[in-house]
C-alpha cells in the first residue's frame, strides 16, 4: 500500500482527518508528511491535524479536529449538550474544556480552562470523542443557556436517567464556586424544584409547571401513576388531593387518531375512579393561558 493510500484509509475511520503524530507513530518521515500538504492531498485544519482534501470541512470535522490535536481536551458546554444530545443547547460554537495550564491552540474553537476535571467528568464516546459527562455538560453550559434552557435541558437529562437528581447535586457541590461560570445558575434551577419530583417530559410540561406554581398553585407530582386494574397510567402532572390530573399533549404525540382513542378510552376510566382530567396544548399555554389558570381554579374550588 502506498504511503498516499496510508493516510485516506486512516483519514476514512477519522472523518476525514489524520495527526501529524498519528503518522510518526506509524514511521513516516516528516518529510513525507509534508509532501502531504505540498502535493495538495492533505490540507492543514489545526496544528498538526490534516484534513483529506477530498473531504469537505464540516462541523463533524472540526469536533474530530479537537480529539486529534488536543487529546485530553473534553467537547464541553453546548457542543457536549449536542453529543448527548440533550434540549436547549442550539449554539454554533465548539466549546472544548482543558486543564488550568494548558493551551492547546484549536482553530475555531471556544477553549476554556478549568483546574477541577475529575475522572467521572470524563466520558469517551463510541466513537472516539471524549466530552465531558451529562451532568458536568449541564453544570458548565449553564453559564452559556441561563436559567431557563439550563432548566430544561436538566429536565431532559433526568428523564432519560442519564443521572439522578442527587447526582447533579453532587456534581454541583463538587464544582461549584462562587468564581465558576454557571454555579449560580445551576443551584438557582436545583433550588426550584423539589428534590422528590421526577422529570418533567417535555418542554410543554415544563412550562405549565413554571404557570402553575407562579399562578399560586402548590408544585404538581409528575408522572403520577393511577392503577386503572388492568394496567397503571402515569399522568403527566397530578393534584392527588383534589383529584385532578392534567395531560399535557403535544400535537406531534396526539394528533392521530390511535392516539385520540387511548386518550378518550384512559380519561373514561379515569373519570369513574373520580378523577377530573384536564388536557392542555400548546396553543392553549401560547394563547389561553390565564382561561387554562382560571378553569383549574374553578375545578379545585369544586373539592375544596
Amino acid at each position: 500500500m502506498s504511503r498516499l493510500a496510508e493516510a485516506l484509509v486512516l483519514a476514512a475511520s477519522q472523518d476525514g482527518l489524520v495527526s501529524r503524530s498519528q503518522l510518526l507513530k506509524a514511521h513516516w518521515p516528516p518529510r513525507s508528511i509534508d509532501a502531504l500538504v505540498t502535493r495538495g492531498e492533505f490540507v492543514v485544519v489545526q496544528p498538526g491535524v490534516l484534513r483529506s482534501a477530498s473531504t469537505p470541512f464540516g462541523r463533524a470535522q472540526l469536533l474530530r479536529s479537537v480529539r486529534l490535536r488536543a487529546p485530553d481536551a473534553l467537547l464541553s458546554h453546548t457542543t457536549g449538550g449536542q453529543l448527548w444530545t440533550l434540549r436547549s443547547m442550539s449554539d454554533r460554537r465548539v466549546h472544548a474544556l482543558v486543564e488550568h495550564g494548558s493551551s492547546p491552540r484549536l482553530r475555531g474553537v471556544v477553549v476554556h480552562r478549568c483546574r477541577k476535571i475529575d475522572p467521572v467528568d470524563i466520558v469517551t464516546l463510541d466513537n472516539g470523542l471524549k466530552v465531558t459527562s451529562a451532568a458536568r455538560t449541564i453544570f458548565d453550559a449553564a453559564s452559556v443557556i441561563g436559567f431557563k434552557r439550563t432548566e430544561s435541558a436538566l429536565e431532559h437529562a433526568l428523564d432519560r436517567e442519564l443521572f439522578s437528581v442527587e447526582e447533579m447535586m453532587e456534581t454541583v457541590e463538587r464544582l461549584g464556586h462562587p468564581n465558576r461560570p454557571g454555579s449560580r445558575v445551576i443551584r438557582k434551577v436545583l433550588a426550584s424544584r423539589p428534590v422528590w419530583a421526577d422529570a418533567v417530559q417535555s418542554e410543554l410540561e415544563l412550562r405549565l409547571v413554571r404557570v402553575l406554581v407562579s399562578a399560586g398553585f402548590p408544585e404538581p407530582i409528575r408522572q403520577f401513576a393511577v392503577d386503572l386494574g388492568s394496567f397503571t397510567v402515569h399522568l403527566d402532572l397530578a393534584y392527588p388531593q383534589w383529584r385532578l390530573g392534567i395531560e399535557v399533549d403535544h400535537p406531534f404525540w396526539h394528533d392521530h387518531a390511535g392516539a385520540l382513542q387511548r386518550d378518550k378510552e384512559r380519561d373514561r376510566r379515569l373519570t369513574a375512579l373520580g378523577w377530573r382530567i384536564v388536557r392542555i396544548t400548546d396553543t392553549d399555554l401560547d394563547e389561553h393561558v390565564a382561561a387554562v389558570v382560571a378553569d383549574l381554579r374553578a375545578l379545585v374550588a369544586l373539592v375544596s
